[in-house]
């Protein structure tokens, strides 16, 4: 059966990794029930099937890309597509590495107190990023004339259909910043991902600990050190935030 998910998985383009997050979080509910007497070990799935895992090709800027980018100026209306993939792929670097869907999902409520709270889809993990004048700037383009329940950015339009707009919408999004990539000459391949690659990058470049990126990206597993994060205190990542985004 599992043998058979993973084809059906793979079939559809997706990368393993994805699936090995799932089937990591299956296994352990079953580890829970075995430990608890609920189900038996002759009906243990994971057996004789090994979770697989590959290496993922990163795509990262290093700061001085990011710093490039932001001197070409992109006028507000000329390319629609071009002017809304530039800010959020911005916004996503401001804010820690944030995912596309995350930023999709992000309403006005979720901003309190000078900080942005959301819960990470993929972990269902809190983060908590500082506000500071290069969100602000972004935000202050969405957030005007919106009520505290609407969504920041114009991806999410119509409810019944949040997870299909969200995918058409990263489609666009990740073609137009390749074509802007193209027409800068990067060396580097350009897409929403590319964000949150480059803040770890940088991070790293800067010789700041990798238990702090882990957090600021908001890690949940223990292989990349998440069980030594949760001391740190909101101070020690937003230093690491305006250290890389400034």
């Amino acid at each position: 059966m599992l043998k058979s998910i993973e084809l059906h998985y793979v079939s559809k383009g997706n990368n393993l990794n994805g699936l090995s997050h799932y089937f990591r979080t299956v296994r352990a509910i079953w580890n829970r029930a075995l430990k608890e007497g609920i189900v038996r070990s002759e009906g243990y799935p994971f057996k004789e099937y090994k979770i697989k895992q590959v290496k993922t090709h990163k795509t990262a800027l290093r700061k001085e890309d990011i710093l490039s980018l932001l001197e070409v100026g992109l006028p507000e209306g000329t390319l629609a597509w071009h002017w809304h993939a530039r800010n959020m792929f911005f916004f996503s670097f401001y804010c820690q590495g944030m995912n596309f869907g995350d930023i999709a999902k992000l309403k006005v409520e979720n901003i309190q107190a000078e900080r942005i709270l959301y819960t990470r889809s993929k972990v269902g993990k809190v983060i908590s990023v500082k506000l500071n004048d290069k969100i602000n700037a972004i935000l202050d383009i969405y957030q005007k004339d919106k009520k505290t329940d609407d969504y920041i950015f114009p991806i999410i339009t119509h409810e019944p259909r949040r997870v299909s707009q969200i995918k058409e919408y990263r489609d666009g999004v990740n073609h137009a910043l390749k074509r802007w990539a193209k027409k800068l000459e990067l060396d580097s391949t350009l897409s929403f991902n590319t964000a949150r690659h480059s803040w770890a990058t940088i991070g790293m470049d800067l010789n700041l600990p990798i238990a702090v990126i882990s957090q600021g990206l908001g890690h949940n597993d223990i292989r990349t050190t998440q069980i030594y994060l949760d001391a740190f205190q909101n101070d020690v990542i937003d230093g690491a935030n305006d250290l890389i985004t400034s």
